[in-house]
């Protein structure tokens, strides 16, 4: 049986670090085209312009605030013009979409996370929506990002909900991949030990990362949380698979009033709904913690009052029929997951 790993060619996670990212460019030539929305672009170009000039970079930066669709994407990435390497900066929609247009333009890429509220720095798919935020699917790269540099002073000037939504997403990986290694059996040790690592990580730090982000006094446990929300996380899933609590995140804009709350806040909510269908032994833990981080547990926290039984078997519908969960949850149906998500 054919087991893999695959990961980021190379991860840097320190205080200040940016100022280091012209070392980095230099590796790969000297012409660099920065990637990001116009916010996180203005939020940081006086930073990435000194870390480059010192090594005398020459660069570009390039805004894109639109919808990270195909096509947007290939259009993008024909304009993009001569360059050694991308640089895509920001949170999770910047950062999915240098990835595209990295994968359209066969450049090499630099990711400079701004928050650490998803695993996607790190990781080799981008979410692909239309132009009515519908999510479509995956794209997958041919690799994960060439360098990864996490500056934790950047990060610690993110909202708290930020950090929390990012502990919301990586709080799943254990679990699903738990539950993907019960039907595929295909996972390296490694995989799966990085997986409840990401778990264990997060069960030790999570509170008292907060506490050190909210008093501004960043410490081990806000830095073993960045590194699990944008490192263990990623590994962790892609080096095993996903579930239902992702599957539900995707589909939850049948709900409008979901649209509203980040892909971690989403994420932790269908996995309260895994692991109560699992009746798994690590339902009341989790769910305690997530209580403790306030991150939504049931419908009404994510805004959704008065489900109609129709609406809701819908989705039970919708859901049973996606392919992450028919890969991991071949027996389920639409009945036992409406007695689940109906007490929610």
């Amino acid at each position: 049986m054919t087991k893999t790993f695959i990961s980021p060619s190379k991860y840097v996670q320190g205080r200040n670090e940016i100022v280091n990212l012209g070392k980095y460019v230099e590796e790969f030539g000297k012409k660099a085209i920065i990637i990001g929305t116009s916010l996180d672009l203005d939020r940081t170009k006086e930073t990435i312009e000194e870390a480059l000039e010192k090594q005398g970079i020459k660069y570009e930066f390039k805004a894109f605030d639109s919808i990270c669709s195909r096509e947007n994407l290939i259009n993008f990435s024909k304009k993009i013009g001569e360059t050694d390497v991308l640089i895509g900066i920001g949170g999770g929609k910047g950062i999915d979409f240098a990835k595209g247009v990295s994968f359209y333009s066969k450049l090499p890429l630099i990711i400079v996370p701004t928050i650490a509220s998803t695993d996607g720095p790190c990781s080799s798919i981008v979410a692909l929506y239309n132009e009515f935020m519908e999510f479509e699917g995956y794209l997958k790269l041919l690799s994960n990002p060439n360098l990864v540099l996490v500056d934790i002073d950047l990060i610690s000037k993110a909202p708290t909900r930020f950090l929390v939504a990012g502990i919301g997403d990586a709080l799943s990986t254990y679990f699903e991949a738990l539950a993907y290694e019960s039907q595929n059996k295909n996972c390296l040790h490694i995989s799966m030990g990085i997986a409840k690592l990401c778990y264990e990580t997060i069960k030790e730090n999570a509170l008292e990362a907060i506490k050190e982000l909210e008093n501004k006094d960043i410490g081990k446990a806000f830095e073993s949380i960045v590194e699990a929300n944008i490192l263990l996380s990623c590994l962790g899933f892609e080096n095993t698979g996903l579930s239902l609590a992702h599957s539900i995140n995707n589909h939850l804009p049948v709900f409008p009033e979901t649209n509203k709350f980040m892909h971690g806040e989403k994420v932790a909510f269908g996995l309260i709904v895994q692991l109560a269908l699992e009746e798994s032994i690590y339902f009341d833990q989790v769910y305690g913690l997530c209580k403790e981080l306030n991150l939504p547990v049931n419908f009404e926290e994510l805004g959704v009052i008065n489900i109609s039984k129709d609406k809701l078997k819908n989705f039970c519908e919708i859901l049973v029929e996606d392919t992450q969960v028919k890969n991991t949850f071949p027996r389920i149906t639409v009945e036992n997951l409406f007695l689940v998500l109906d007490k929610l």
